[in-house]
């Protein structure tokens, strides 16, 4: 559906498969207000979304990148009112399936089943949380792609292709940051279950061991003279 009112902004093109107005509304729900509603600015619904990202996922392991492309995101599905029915959304929730979900633990298989089935506040939090520890282009799933004018797209661009080809070029501080973060989470993990190995290892030596059990002689053996314990 093509917007022709006066704030349509041509720059922006956002393919069919953008977010419903349901989970819009859902989206809403859980971050209050949002100031768009008041006509305000597209910096002030970044703010706020931010803060429900905050909300979302620890502070230390949000990126300022991840914010402005959902809230670019949101506010562009808004802004050319390209909000399509729920069959759209369907096709982003199946493609989590076939992207990610063969690859899951089991228990967490189950919640990205349950988040993408059910309908509730809760369950689109639970999604959201699923989709960030797993990485996920929020982006690429919501369907949007950025003019080449855009600054932040050639930042994407380095990260997808660093991802792609695994090399170590031409990457922005945040990504540094980034891996720097996760280096360090993974080695104190690594750390966490040696100690707990060794822990187990030193215990083990300082449970106190029983005492063998005494052999009963076999009848017929004993010495002359030799009268057993246990007779």
């Amino acid at each position: 559906m093509q917007n022709t009112s006066s704030n349509y902004d041509p720059t922006f093109t956002t393919r069919s498969n953008c977010l419903p107005k349901e989970t819009l509304k859902r989206l809403e729900r859980l971050s209050g207000t949002f100031p768009v509603l008041a006509g305000e600015s597209l910096g002030d619904f970044e703010e706020l979304l931010s803060g429900l990202f905050y909300a979302i996922k620890p502070r230390d392991v949000i990126e300022e990148i991840e914010v402005t492309t959902l809230a670019n995101a949101l506010w562009e599905a808004r802004r050319v009112s390209i909000l399509q029915s729920e069959a759209h959304m369907s096709r982003v929730k199946s493609e989590i399936r076939q992207r990610f979900a063969a690859n899951l633990p089991p228990a967490i298989h189950r919640k990205l089943t349950k988040a993408l089935n059910d309908g509730s506040d809760e369950s689109l939090k639970s999604l959201l949380t699923i989709l960030q520890k797993l990485k996920v282009n929020i982006a690429d799933l919501l369907g949007v792609a950025y003019h080449d004018t855009d600054p932040r797209l050639d930042q994407l661009r380095r990260l997808e292709d660093r991802s792609r080809s695994g090399g170590r070029s031409s990457v922005s501080f945040i990504d540094r940051r980034r891996s720097q973060q996760i280096k360090l989470k993974r080695d104190q993990f690594n750390l966490d279950v040696l100690t707990m190995r060794e822990a187990e290892r030193v215990l083990t030596r300082l449970e106190p061991k029983p005492a063998p059990a005494r052999r009963k002689p076999i009848p017929g053996l004993v010495p002359q003279g030799y009268t057993p314990e246990w007779q």
